[in-house]
C-alpha cells in the first residue's frame, strides 16, 4: 500500500466533483454563454447592415435565399447552444444550492453571493430569441424582395 489513497489514510474522502468544480464549470458555461449572445448579436447586426445598406450586391437573384436560409441555419444552431448551456447554468444553479444548503462549514455572505449566479432559463431566454430571429428573417425577406 502506497499510502495514496485517502480512504487507506482515514482522511474524509474529497467526492470526484465538488462546489470548487461545480461553480469553475458555472464560470465556464456562462463564459459560453455570454459568447454564443455576443455571435448572435454580431451576426444579426452585420446582416442588417448589409440588407438595409442597398448595397448592389444585395440585390443579385437569389441573395435573399441565400442570407434568408444561412441565418435561419445560424439562428437554429445559435439558440440550441444557447438553450443546451442554460440548461446545464440552471442544474448547476440547483446543485450549487443543494451543496450551499447542506453544508455546515460555508459562511452565508458566500453562498448569498454563490446563489446570486443565477441566469435566464432556457424558457426564458427561447421566447426573445425567437422573437428577434422572426422580426431580422421578416426584414430580410421584405427589403430583399425583387
Amino acid at each position: 500500500m502506497n499510502g495514496s489513497n485517502a480512504k487507506e489514510d482515514g482522511a474524509k474522502a474529497e467526492p470526484p466533483f465538488g462546489l470548487k468544480e461545480a461553480i469553475s464549470l458555472h464560470k465556464d458555461q456562462t463564459d459560453r454563454s455570454d459568447r454564443l449572445w455576443n455571435y448572435y448579436i454580431i451576426v444579426t447586426l452585420g446582416v442588417l447592415g448589409f440588407v438595409l445598406s442597398g448595397n448592389a450586391a444585395s440585390r443579385l437573384p437569389g441573395v435573399r435565399y441565400v442570407l434568408l436560409g444561412g441565418y435561419i441555419l445560424f439562428f437554429t444552431v445559435n439558440l440550441w447552444a444557447l438553450w443546451t448551456t442554460q440548461k446545464t447554468l440552471a442544474l448547476l444553479n440547483s446543485g450549487i444550492a443543494e451543496t450551499l444548503k447542506n453544508r455546515e462549514d460555508s459562511r452565508e455572505e458566500f453562498n448569498e453571493a454563490l446563489l446570486s449566479l443565477k441566469r435566464a432559463e432556457s424558457w426564458q431566454m427561447a421566447p426573445f430569441h425567437l422573437l428577434l430571429d422572426i422580426s431580422v428573417s421578416i426584414i430580410i425577406y421584405k427589403t430583399l424582395s425583387p
